[in-house]
């Protein structure tokens, strides 16, 4: 009998450190250091993703009121969207798509067999690229705010 409730000890103990253990390789998912570029380059790809495609249900909504034969409601919609807010919004949408475009791209030429050993040097490259092409947008997006209030109203 003692020999018996000594092995089922064993075994509760083993089992005990293995959900222990498969705890902490979970947990350590989500702590932010010593990750790879790659995890992050992946992670802001799959949110950039996302991102697009809420901004692509918000926009079909919008659109959706033509339909309804409410010109009216579609104007004063529009018209919102000339809110500063829906500036930062914007500007938002322009970062997520250059930077899921920009990284898409880069997995793309390692798919094609660009050597996998630059994949780092890729996206670090397209990266600064997209840092120019997110200024360019701001501005072009912030300047512009006068001259879409007038064509809105």
């Amino acid at each position: 009998m003692a020999a018996q409730s000594k092995a089922e000890e064993i075994i509760v103990n083993e089992v005990q450190e293995e959900t222990a253990s498969s705890a902490n390789n979970f947990l350590r998912w989500f702590v932010p250091f010593r990750k790879g570029v790659g995890m992050y380059a992946w992670l802001l790809h799959r949110l950039t993703g996302l991102g697009i495609l809420a901004y692509l249900f918000l926009h079909l909504f919008t659109i959706s009121s033509l339909t309804q034969g409410v010109e009216g409601l579609f104007h004063e919609e529009t018209y919102l969207y000339t809110a500063m807010i829906f500036n930062f919004l914007k500007f938002g949408l322009a970062v997520a798509i250059i930077y899921h475009g920009l990284n898409g791209l880069r997995v793309i030429l390692i798919d094609f067999r660009f050597p996998v050993r630059y994949h780092k040097l890729l996206f670090w490259i397209f990266l600064v690229l997209g840092v120019i092409l997110i200024a360019i947008a701001g501005y072009l997006i912030f300047t512009q705010i006068e001259d879409i209030t007038r064509v809105a109203a």
